[in-house]
């Protein structure tokens, strides 16, 4: 009879960790179907097993960035994105990087792009934009939030010394404004 072990199950064996180790490379804009289905499964693991996934997630988070800087990110695979931002920052997980780190990591396309870098597409403005202020929202520290909402004020408004912002570049905050204000 065969008797299988080292399955899945959270604790026995490290399957589900062995398994979550192999999700990142899959997040990625090559195929937004196969990037859909790992958020989704990397979401769920994090709400179930937080522990589990601690080994992969700087690797996961930046594979999650990266994806957010896409063009193609929209629609299912974008609200997925939004979905596992939110649970990494509300899940107890070890090793969790800061609210500051998670959305100086995303915005710093943009920040790179009014120094005179490559410049994103309309479409990833979008994605980031949603994505830092689900990231505000989920901290659940609004002082926090209202703390990024007047940064990010100041920045637009030419306010912060050598910070000003093109205004293409700018439009992408206004989404975050509304969500951070209407919490």
């Amino acid at each position: 009879m065969y008797h299988f072990q080292g399955g899945l199950e959270a604790g026995t064996g490290g399957g589900l960790i062995r398994v979550v180790r192999e999700v990142p490379p899959l997040i990625s804009e090559q195929d937004l179907q196969i990037s859909l289905l790992a958020m989704r499964f990397v979401t769920d693991v994090i709400n179930a097993y937080p522990d589990q996934i601690s080994d992969s997630l700087p690797a996961l988070l930046t594979a999650l960035i990266q994806l957010t800087q896409s063009s193609l990110l929209q629609g299912a695979t974008l609200t997925a994105a939004l979905q596992l931002f939110a649970a990494i920052v509300k899940s107890p997980l070890p090793n969790k990087p800061s609210f500051e780190d998670i959305n100086n990591r995303l915005s710093a396309p943009t920040y790179a792009v009014s120094k005179g870098q490559q410049l994103l597409h309309r479409r990833a403005y979008v994605s980031i934009a949603k994505a830092v202020a689900v990231v505000a929202a989920a901290s659940g520290d609004m002082g926090k939030a209202g703390q990024l909402l007047g940064e990010l004020k100041k920045t637009l408004t030419g306010e912060k010394e050598g910070e000003s912002m093109e205004l293409e570049g700018g439009f992408w905050w206004m989404g975050i404004f509304e969500i951070i204000e209407n919490r």
